[in-house]
């Protein structure tokens, strides 16, 4: 059996363990300096203590498949922020979070970009809360991508600091002795 089948196998066992989702695995290099990378989730996105626990499962189930140690490298990764968005499963990890699907147009049109929250995704069709909830078949998508926003407060929060400020006659806060 090659690497990436032994790998596939024990990396199902230990996604039904763990309840986690395997999305791909990878493996490269030649015997003796060969890694393997498991990109995994879960519903709601995946911490740290969650790969790691992952990375020890898989090394409990390969030695008792195996009666020796792992001869690779192992990379237990999330899918990062640059996910592909395409399947019922990639949209179903992601409930609530924001999208954005660029979906065909008739032929004469083209491609519209709609911006909204993940509601579910089933029996292929992309259910999307934007200004209404909206029915996007999966066939029908260019590409989806995840939406990050940065800084939390945004421009709210600058104004309510500066108003701070002005409160202590212009001064900076106190800090206490060091």
């Amino acid at each position: 059996m090659d690497l990436l089948h032994a790998v596939r196998s024990a990396a199902e066992e230990v996604a039904g363990e763990t309840g986690v989702t395997l999305l791909d695995i990878q493996t490269r290099g030649r015997p003796g300096s060969q890694a393997a990378r498991l990109i995994v989730d879960t519903v709601g996105g995946i911490s740290a203590e969650d790969l790691a626990n992952v990375s020890r499962q898989f090394d409990l189930v390969w030695e008792s498949r195996t009666g020796e140690q792992r001869g690779f490298t192992l990379e237990v990764n999330s899918p990062g922020p640059n996910r592909a968005l395409a399947t019922e499963q990639d949209f179903s990890l992601i409930p609530g979070k924001t999208v954005t699907v660029k979906c065909r147009g008739p032929e004469d049109e083209k491609a519209q970009e709609i911006t909204g929250e993940v509601v579910s995704c089933a029996g292929g069709i992309l259910q999307l809360m934007a200004d209404e909830q909206l029915s996007i078949p999966l066939e029908d998508m260019e590409s989806a991508k995840l939406v990050y926003r940065v800084g939390g407060q945004g421009k709210k929060g600058n104004r309510q600091r500066k108003a701070k400020k002005s409160r202590n006659s212009g001064k900076s806060p106190k800090r206490g002795n060091r």
